[in-house]
């Protein structure tokens, strides 16, 4: 039998003569492979405003656009008719461009134009990677079942063609203004109803602040005079340090740190770090209160936190930023290290730890050990954002305190140093108006010893979040004394 020579002339006889299923064959391994070209290789990254995105395009019979939001669900809305259907999946913002944004009236009103010229821009680089790669895809498909070079180029060019055409005709229906009226699914569709509830919440805050304030001052208050009792009591001259994290802009947090600070006469403040959200000049105002505590103030910049936000803090007098850096202040030597981080709309796993981290504490223990300078730091505390980073710190210090996971937990490491995670000190911020759900505030008050740097007590301090009223005050003593192996 004689083979069946491919072409758009020739397909058409070879189904004539009856050679249709070799025809159907061909045909088949060319959708097989634009298929397969496009589920590999159909995607392009792209800037949509201030956000990086993934674009990317998946066969279908009603097209539209799909924004991934990962485990709260998607957002769609029927941008589009035709085969394809576009899926975005936001990875992160562009600090710069974030900060632009919410810091200028201007560029806001750009935004709403910008964005359907840079989806244009980023549609039509994936269409076109989407078509080469499924041409490409085919061409190879189609050689190695016929090993002919020229069944394979009209394989590819019809494959080409048909990815060409359903991108033009999704490219041609394109209509901005269908994202205006987007379908939630998964725990985003919560979100339009929420708005009315998170009106009535701010509406409601202040005075709700204000109960919250004064309940936190009457517990500290009891609190103190219990303090005195000979079995709890610590020395008068210890050194005391109220640690906090994970603030996220709530300004009940700010309040909590205000009451603890003046109740039980905080010497400092040490901040783990995620003092915000998205690091923003709009932002700004928040960190004001920092000035306001007319105490030490020791920070470390978390993954929420930008360079901008840790360049306000250390503009404040009583404020001291670390990075790989250390500094001894009412007696007691802090080192510290920032994350390397910046994921401010990035809803992390915040249990896995990037490898960044890793090989940023790897740095942070070398700087400890010397091996720059050949004179190593002793310090009485090591300031980290994610605990991850303990593991590499383990030894240099006594204590090592941490925030990020919103959990607050206290162990005992493999090589001797304490490691203490604080919980949110903001209740995971204003966000919780959106989770459905309400965290508490979490802090904590650590006795030092003046002479021996060590660490003599602390108390654990938890206020439930919005629309509660709860405060309770937990002293510990360590179990095993944290002296290095």
């Amino acid at each position: 039998m004689n083979p069946v020579k491919f072409s758009p002339i020739s397909l058409i006889r070879g189904i004539k003569k009856g050679k249709a299923r070799k025809v159907i064959e061909f045909f088949l391994l060319t959708l097989i492979g634009t298929l397969t070209g496009v589920s590999l290789f159909g995607q392009a990254k792209a800037e949509i405003g201030p956000l990086q995105t993934i674009i990317s395009l998946q066969p279908t019979i009603s097209g539209g656009t799909t924004i991934d939001l990962g485990p709260l669900g998607e957002i769609a809305f029927a941008s589009h008719s035709g085969l394809a259907k576009v899926k975005i999946e936001v990875k992160s913002m562009t600090p710069s461009s974030a900060t632009e944004l919410v810091g200028s009236n201007s560029k806001i009103d750009q935004l709403a134009s910008s964005v359907p010229n840079d989806f244009r821009s980023g549609f039509i680089a994936v269409a076109v990677k989407s078509s080469l790669a499924a041409a490409t895809f085919s061409f190879l498909l189609v050689m190695l079942t016929y090993r002919r070079l020229k069944v394979s180029l009209t394989s590819s060019i019809l494959s080409l063609s048909i990815s060409a055409a359903v991108a033009a005709s999704a490219f041609l229906t394109y209509e901005p203004r269908a994202i205006q009226q987007p379908v939630y699914r998964g725990l985003v569709q919560a979100a339009p109803s929420l708005i009315g509830s998170a009106k009535d919440i701010a509406n409601n805050f202040e005075r709700y602040r204000d109960q919250m304030s004064g309940l936190l001052s009457n517990v500290t208050t009891l609190y103190a005079a219990g303090e005195n009792i000979e079995n709890y009591a610590v020395p008068d001259n210890s050194i005391s340090v109220l640690h906090i994290s994970d603030l996220h802009l709530n300004p009940q947090g700010w309040d909590m740190v205000k009451q603890l600070t003046e109740n039980f006469k905080v010497s400092l403040i040490v901040d783990t770090g995620d003092i915000s959200d998205h690091g923003t000049v709009a932002e700004d105002p928040f960190l004001n209160e920092i000035g306001n505590l007319k105490i030490p103030y020791i920070y470390v910049r978390g993954n929420h936190d930008s360079k901008h936000t840790e360049e306000v803090i250390r503009s404040f007098p009583n404020a001291y930023v670390l990075d790989s850096s250390s500094i001894s202040v009412k007696g007691l030597v802090f080192a510290g290290v920032g994350d390397p981080r910046f994921t401010p709309d990035k809803r992390e796993n915040t249990k896995v730890s990037d490898p960044d981290v890793s090989l940023t504490a790897r740095s942070f223990a070398r700087y400890l050990r010397g091996a720059q300078t050949g004179m190593p730091i002793n310090p009485d505390v090591i300031l980290v954002h994610d605990p991850a980073m303990s593991e590499e710190l383990d030894s240099l210090s006594p204590l090592i305190l941490a925030g990020h996971i919103h959990f607050r937990s206290s162990k005992i490491l493999e090589r001797g140093s304490q490691l203490m995670t604080q919980g949110s000190t903001g209740g995971s911020g204003l966000r919780m108006l959106t989770d459905g759900k309400s965290d508490p505030l979490q802090a904590s008050i650590l006795y030092f010893d003046p002479k021996t740097k060590k660490l003599l007590a602390w108390n654990d301090i938890t206020m439930s979040g919005v629309g509660y009223a709860d405060v309770k005050i937990s002293r510990h003593i360590p179990k095993v004394s944290p002296d290095l192996k």
